[in-house]
């Protein structure tokens, strides 16, 4: 049964094989959505901590997708189509997922 209100996010960086690249274990801020039939589109700021950045660093377009979970649920899944962007504080990220895509 779902319930509105404030859930806890998490985010993962995963390999087209299905492992896991990296956690996304400090959000700034998430925001997703999801449309009927059109590209949908999240938007992940990240806090960079451990070895977080250095994983990242490796990502690759349309090899690695972001999940999104939302109280441990899946809410959000596609490919990365650009590499995340890096700085000293953060690293944002913004992902589309095409139509007819799970």
């Amino acid at each position: 049964m779902s319930a509105t209100g404030c859930g806890v996010h998490s985010a993962n960086v995963v390999d087209r094989d299905g492992s896991g690249v990296t956690p996304a274990n400090t959000l700034i801020s998430i925001d997703w959505s999801r449309v009927l039939d059109d590209v949908s589109t999240a938007h992940v700021v990240i806090n960079p901590d451990g070895d977080c950045c250095a994983q990242l660093g490796n990502v690759r377009a349309w090899r690695h997708k972001l999940v999104l979970a939302r109280d441990g649920a899946t809410v959000w899944e596609g490919p990365i189509m650009t590499k995340p962007v890096l700085t000293d504080s953060a690293i944002e990220a913004i992902k589309r997922r095409l139509p007819g895509r799970p």
